[in-house]
């Protein structure tokens, strides 16, 4: 048994190494993370199966073979080094996918959401004609950037320069917008 622990940690360890140095030099682009089976297809609710990539079975299979080989090695005996390898190996793979999901966790496509702009105050860029009779265009801060949309208003017409506020979501990228009033409610 203990040649089988010395062969699962050389070859996991060897592919661990693999894929570091694979990322160093950039040239892993995702690959070495593909999906053994997709979480995304999963529809009984195991999420079990969203855990395995070659990465955390690769690690498992390394962590295994140095769990095991340290048990023989204590002479724990046969079960219970085998099951001292299978323990070790199951948390290294759901230490390394937990670490994975949590660096995925970082990543930002950098999309800004119409939605987001909801309630949020801008300026009108071109004017835009009243009771909806037309669009205009504002400018609003959206996402922490300036964004410029098309937009209508169900009231009077606005004026280029005219404080306004966000009330609705027309269209996929247009919005309702209404005159901001100051403090003793008249609009500006």
């Amino acid at each position: 048994m203990f040649v089988f622990y010395v062969v699962c940690a050389v070859v996991g360890g060897a592919l661990m190494i693999f894929q570091f140095v694979m990322l160093l030099l950039g040239l892993e682009h995702d690959a070495g993370d593909l999906d053994v089976i997709d979480a995304g297809d999963l529809h009984d609710g195991s999420e079990f199966f969203g855990v395995l990539s070659i990465r955390t079975v690769t690690t498992a299979v390394a962590f295994f073979g140095i769990a095991g080989m340290a048990g023989t090695a204590a002479r724990l005996g046969t079960y219970v080094s085998f099951l001292l390898a299978v323990a070790v190996g199951m948390c290294a793979l759901l230490l390394i996918a937990w670490l994975m999901r949590m660096l995925f966790r970082l990543q930002s496509a950098g999309n800004v959401r119409i939605d987001n702009a909801l309630g949020a105050s801008g300026t009108v860029y071109l004017g835009i004609p009243g009771h909806r009779r037309g669009h205009g265009k504002v400018t609003v801060s959206v996402q922490r950037r300036t964004m410029e949309y098309p937009a209508v208003t169900a009231g009077e017409t606005l004026a280029t320069g005219t404080p306004v506020t966000v009330v609705g979501i027309v269209g996929s990228d247009t919005l309702e917008v209404a005159a901001e009033e100051d403090d003793q409610g008249v609009e500006r």
